[in-house]
């Protein structure tokens, strides 16, 4: 609200001068004592600290008199208008060191609302608006709960036109115990949206930027859209800062032109990872890498491309290349292609297509839908045990995404959860023949991210993933199984050094953020997965837990992000961890 309707009731009380006359010889003295007579609404606590002045606090009577009144607020939070004090009683202690109250109040009756009446209501009903309200004829009287009520009126005028709408309690009329509120409406000018006019934008598009409002010029203003759109500016990615549109009201006053100021981002980055893993059993540690290319707005209409080069170890590598377009046939429809080829040390080489469709339900929730196709081939040495295949699968997808910031959050969770169903076809082979030619997969996924702000600037994450794959067969594929472990899963182990047909991790952080972009934290990670495997004497399912902890750190330049990261697996000691050494740039 934009004044305090408690001022509208609360009366002066004339003893108030004569305590703060003869308390004014008594400052600097401690409280001894306070004693509160008459209450039964209020507990004595709860006005010993309204007012300030627990036993061992210093006296001071500017002080009291206002806690005094902060008090009486209190009671009239709860309905308790006329609540009055009827005398305050200073005395001090023998020595003069100390100073004890004694304070004897008279609550009152509750207040009632007897009746709401509203005026200059041109627009609506007044029985269709008072619907609306929390504040009922009856109840007991609420300043709280009446101003959010008028907030939501507000509210309402402002997504209908009129965002000059003004609303005063106008008069206040008390019969015993009931109020008679009337409210005084001042509607102001219907407007409509002129256009937009778009500032500060140099690369990306005006249509682009105006699009996300989702108003049409001659339809009528809604602030709730345009603050909508302002969120989806800054979620996208696109921009360092979207200041609150401002209204260039024609002459006619029946119309404006809504002002947008962005100041946009750098829209291309580069994103690199490099990683050491010592050796084990005598053999010699290697290096490996995570390479992306980024370019986020391409033409200037928010299309994204993105090509990436990954390296796990010296046998394996994966390379993906992914194209977006948002905004298709003009709608908030964004279709993604993606293709991977993925060569696994000398097992398989599997490559896939996938076309995506992203749709939003709300400012936070979105859904997806994947259409994917997959060939896997053995390598020459894995012939023996895996047989060439081609996979169609489906998925469909939800996610929801509260975090106040993408790279660096402080509060908020990503959710996603997805279900995939797919047809197998399995070749036979002289050397190898599958279980069936034909295999129904299905896989579950679900991922979980809880930001939780501790003490100033100081978050703790907490982190959730499962995959669950389903097929029917005694042993799945090694080329179907999940894998996982390394730096952005089960941190101080090898990249995708586990894998299994079921498969959990989660990761727990305590996070000091040291600027918008840059932070500290320990971290602690868990993993498990479940994996059949053939032996001579059946089928066996291996299970296993690992843990991995260290600590890491971002740190932003003018270069761009520079951020390491030391892992150090359950087996491992303290001196022979993980490192990860990772730089992000935007140009």
């Amino acid at each position: 609200m934009r004044f305090c309707l408690l001022c509208l009731f609360l009366p002066a009380y004339p003893f108030l001068a004569p305590v703060s006359l003869r308390a004014q010889h008594n400052q600097g003295l401690e409280v001894d004592r306070v004693v509160i007579r008459g209450n039964q609404a209020m507990s004595t606590d709860d006005i010993i600290t309204a007012l300030g002045f627990e036993s061992g606090n210093v006296f001071d009577r500017h002080t009291l008199d206002q806690n005094i009144n902060r008090m009486l607020h209190a009671y009239a939070d709860q309905g308790y208008l006329w609540t009055e004090i009827t005398s305050l009683d200073i005395q001090l202690s023998p020595d003069s060191s100390a100073v004890s109250f004694t304070l004897h109040i008279r609550e009152g009756p509750v207040a009632r609302v007897d009746h709401i009446e509203l005026a200059g209501n041109v627009q609506w009903q007044a029985y269709d608006l008072l619907a609306e309200f929390d504040s009922r004829p009856g109840g007991i009287f609420d300043a709280a709960l009446l101003e959010r009520d008028i907030d939501r009126l507000l509210t309402r005028y402002d997504q209908h036109g009129f965002p000059y709408c003004r609303i005063e309690v106008s008069h206040i009329q008390t019969e015993e115990e009931r109020l008679t509120l009337q409210l005084t409406i001042h509607e102001g000018p219907f407007i409509r949206v002129d256009g937009f006019r778009v500032e500060g934008n140099k690369v990306t598009k005006s249509y682009v930027i105006t699009r996300e409002f989702r108003l049409k010029p001659g339809e009528p203003f809604d602030q709730r859209r345009l603050n909508l759109g302002r969120t989806r500016l800054l979620r996208s990615g696109l921009f360092t800062g979207v200041n609150v549109p401002e209204l260039d009201v024609n002459s006619r006053g029946d119309g404006a032109i809504i002002v947008v100021h962005v100041q946009e981002d750098r829209f291309s980055t580069f994103d690199g990872i490099m990683g050491y893993a010592p050796g084990v059993n005598g053999n010699g540690g290697f290096l490996t890498g995570n390479f992306a290319l980024a370019m986020n707005n391409l033409g200037g209409a928010g299309r994204r491309v993105e090509a990436a080069w990954i390296r796990r170890d010296p046998l394996s590598s994966d390379i993906r290349l992914d194209y977006e377009e948002p905004w298709m046939f003009g709608i908030p429809l964004t279709v993604a292609m993606n293709f991977g080829h993925l060569n696994q040390d000398t097992t398989f080489t599997a490559t896939q297509f996938g076309l995506l469709i992203k749709w939003p339900l709300t400012m936070t929730v979105d859904g997806y839908g994947r259409l994917g196709w997959r060939r896997i081939i053995p390598d020459s040495l894995s012939a023996f045990a895996l047989a060439p295949s081609r996979e169609l699968n489906a998925r469909l997808g939800l996610t929801i995404d509260s975090r106040d910031h993408v790279l660096n959050p402080l509060r908020g969770a990503h959710f996603e959860l997805s279900v995939e169903y797919g047809l197998r076809f399995n070749e036979s082979r002289p050397v190898f023949q599958p279980e069936r030619s034909r295999i129904q997969t299905s896989m579950v996924r679900v991922d979980i991210e809880q930001f939780i702000p501790t003490i100033r600037r100081h978050t703790a994450l907490i982190g959730i993933h499962v995959v669950n794959i389903s097929t029917g067969e005694q042993v799945l594929p090694v080329s179907q199984q999940i894998r996982f472990g390394g730096t952005r899963t089960l941190r101080g182990y090898r990249e995708n050094e586990f894998q299994g047909a079921r498969v959990a991790w989660s990761n727990f952080e305590y996070r000091v953020l040291l600027s918008s972009r840059s932070r500290f934290f320990t971290f602690f990670d868990a993993g498990y997965f479940e994996s059949p495997r053939r032996t001579s004497g059946g089928v066996e399912t291996l299970r296993e837990t690992k843990i991995g902890y260290g600590l890491g750190i971002r740190l932003e330049s003018s270069l761009g992000i520079l951020g390491i990261d030391y892992g150090i697996g359950e087996e491992d000691s303290p001196w022979n961890g993980k490192v990860h050494i990772r730089f992000r740039n935007a140009f």
